[in-house]
């Protein structure tokens, strides 16, 4: 029938099994320090507060003990929206010194 040399084979299952072992701990090391150092990255945007009130207004969670949430006004929702647009435009223009520019009349200036 068939005759296996175990013994020459015991050497190459070892090494499979010495190489997978080495790699599978490499990767979980590697990814546990991946992890960690994306855990301490600052965040890409800073604290926005029209924005957090533009969304805070279109996600309005129920009350306890009611199906659906109050509804927001839309002339509410717009004026959040209008507020967080007029700041960003007034933040990011570079021909815009400040807030007031914009709410100056254009035969003013």
């Amino acid at each position: 029938m068939l005759d296996i040399d175990w013994k020459g084979l015991a050497l190459p299952f070892a090494y499979l099994i010495v190489l997978g072992g080495a790699l599978m701990t490499f990767s979980t090391i590697y990814r546990r320090r991946k992890a960690a150092e994306s855990a301490n990255l600052a965040p890409w945007f800073g604290p926005h507060l029209q924005r957090d009130i533009y969304l805070s207004l279109l996600h309005l969670d129920p009350e306890e003990g009611a199906e659906k949430a109050p509804r927001v006004p839309d002339g509410v929702v717009r004026a959040a929206l209008l507020r967080r647009a007029g700041i960003a435009a007034t933040d990011h223009h570079p021909h815009c010194p400040s807030a007031g520019a914009l709410r100056m009349p254009a035969w003013q200036s």
